[in-house]
C-alpha cells in the first residue's frame, strides 16, 4: 500500500524564547517553509527573517517576523548552517533554536534556569573556536 504524505507531516517548527518571563511576545513558533533568509547584522548577531504569521500583514511592506541569535564573534556561518540544517530536516519535527530561561529562584532559594537548544554548533573552521548562541531577540507582528 503506498503511503500518501502530506506537508503537515514534513513541517519543520522552530521555537524561540527570549527569557522566563513569558510575556507575551518573548516568545514564538516558526514554520521553516516561511524562512525568507538569513543575514549578519554584526561580528556576534545573525537574523533570520520569515513571512509575517499576522495575516493582515502583505510580504512587500517590508514587516517580517525575525528572531535574532547572538553568538560567538564571527561564528555567523557555523550558526546560518546549522539553523539551516535544522530547518530543512525531511521528517519534520519541532527544534528549539534557543530557549533563554533566564535566571530563577526555586523554593530553596537556590537560582535555575540557564539557555536550552537542540542544536550543537561546529567549531568555527578557520580559528577552532567553540560556537554558542548566548541569547535571542524575537522580533513578531
Amino acid at each position: 500500500m503506498k503511503r500518501v504524505i502530506t506537508a503537515q507531516e514534513k513541517e519543520v517548527y522552530m521555537y524561540v524564547a527570549e527569557d522566563a518571563t513569558y510575556a507575551t511576545g518573548n516568545q514564538a513558533i516558526f514554520q521553516a517553509s516561511e524562512f525568507l533568509g538569513a543575514a549578519v547584522v554584526d561580528s556576534t548577531h545573525t537574523i533570520f527573517r520569515f513571512r509575517p504569521q499576522n495575516a493582515t500583514h502583505v510580504l512587500g511592506t517590508g514587516t517580517v517576523d525575525t528572531f535574532t541569535l547572538t553568538h560567538t564573534e564571527d561564528a555567523h556561518i557555523e550558526v546560518m548552517k546549522t539553523v539551516g540544517e535544522a530547518m530543512s530536516n525531511a521528517h519534520g519535527g519541532f527544534v528549539v533554536i534557543q530557549d533563554d530561561l533566564g535566571t530563577t529562584t526555586t523554593a530553596d532559594g537556590a537560582t535555575a534556569g540557564a539557555a536550552y537548544t537542540d542544536l550543537k554548533y561546529p567549531p568555527i573552521l578557520s580559528t577552532g573556536t567553540a560556537v554558542a548562541v548566548t541569547e535571542v531577540v524575537v522580533a513578531t507582528i
